[in-house]
């Protein structure tokens, strides 16, 4: 039976698509090496465009014409904040340009700003070579490294040494840990309850963040902040599980990039971290078959997270206490205990 896989690999080679979402220039050659900051390829951006209603804003008398009180003429460029129109009446009253603009049209007592256009880059990401040019939309880059990949992160990306404080896997990380001396790392820990850590390691500033979980309430404060946070575990209280731990704690002061992506279980780039190493290696496998001995994770239900040892796939089907029929799989689990989920409730660690 096909089972789906996350890879926690300590070696592997590491092959990444960077693409435009529509054609523009590349600026990368075939053969070149990157850096994460590279701009594998670019493309210019529209302005967008915005529809301020000076008479509205002034609450300008019928009797009242638009000239009278009109600061700006098609054409002109204007920054946020500046006026476009002002009216002295009992109280000064002043519309204002919401972004930087230049006038297109000037109707009806509406003033149309066209925002500046901006250039749309595509970043390398990661440290790597370019092995593949797709004209017009950007290029392959490959490695060699660790991976691993998370279920969360909250899109934004950045890369810069690691420093991992988890001295067990379940480590929770309070406010009390952090200080100045992790300014400028990726800090990788157990798990975070609190958003107050999140708040000051975006004040310290942390690079990045690394958990291994943390409260699903901490979900909408993680979005918010232009600070990368990759989960790998998953929401609640889990712990790192036993390959990614070691990887982690064994890659210390590396320079690495944290990629958290935000991911669908359909789409391709998931939130993963690249460790490059100098050293050769094979490709991964995205798919594998379900065999004793294998690492495998709990990826739902009230087991969520865990890890264990495939210990058998039972033949035929079992009838659960939920009601569930399915394929049944024995785990023996990193506690010693032993239980029996559906197979599809499964991941392989590899």
């Amino acid at each position: 039976m096909l089972a789906p896989v996350t890879h926690m690999l300590a070696l592997t080679h590491i092959r990444r698509q960077r693409l435009l979402p529509f054609p523009g220039q590349v600026m990368v050659r075939l053969g070149q090496s990157v850096k994460p900051a590279d701009v594998i390829a670019q493309v210019p951006r529209p302005g967008s465009h915005l529809i301020v209603d000076v008479r509205r804003m002034l609450r300008l008398p019928p009797s009242v014409k638009m000239d009278q009180v009109l600061q700006v003429h098609q054409g002109d460029k204007v920054e946020k904040d500046m006026p476009l129109g002002e009216y002295e009446g009992m109280f000064t009253r002043i519309a204002r340009a919401p972004e930087d603009g230049t006038v297109v049209m000037i109707q009806g007592g509406r003033v149309v700003l066209e925002t500046a256009p901006e250039i749309l880059h595509v970043f390398a990401e990661m440290s790597g070579e370019v092995t593949e040019i797709i004209p017009e939309r950007g290029a392959w880059v490959e490695t060699d490294g660790a991976l691993l990949q998370g279920v969360w992160g909250n899109d934004h990306t950045i890369s810069a040494l690691l420093m991992t404080r988890m001295s067990s896997p379940d480590e929770t990380l309070d406010v009390n840990r952090l200080d100045v001396s992790m300014r400028g790392g990726i800090l990788a820990v157990g798990h975070c309850s609190n958003a107050d850590v999140l708040r000051i390691a975006t004040e310290i500033p942390l690079r990045g963040l690394i958990l291994g979980s943390m409260t699903a309430d901490l979900v909408p404060v993680a979005e918010k902040l232009t600070m990368p946070i990759l989960v790998l575990e998953g929401f609640g209280k889990i712990p790192v599980n036993p390959l990614a731990y070691k990887i982690l704690t064994s890659s210390d002061q590396r320079e690495i990039s944290l990629l958290a992506h935000r991911w669908t279980p359909y789409a391709a780039n998931r939130p993963e971290v690249v460790i490059p190493l100098n050293a050769a290696a094979e490709y991964p496998n995205d798919t594998a078959q379900f065999r004793p001995g294998q690492m495998v994770r709990v990826n739902t239900g009230k087991n969520a997270g865990r890890c264990g040892k495939l210990s058998q796939i039972r033949p035929g089907v079992r009838v659960f206490p939920s009601g569930l029929t399915a394929q049944a799989a024995d785990l023996q689990m990193e506690d010693g205990t032993e239980i029996c989920l559906p197979v599809a409730n499964l991941d392989v660690l590899e």
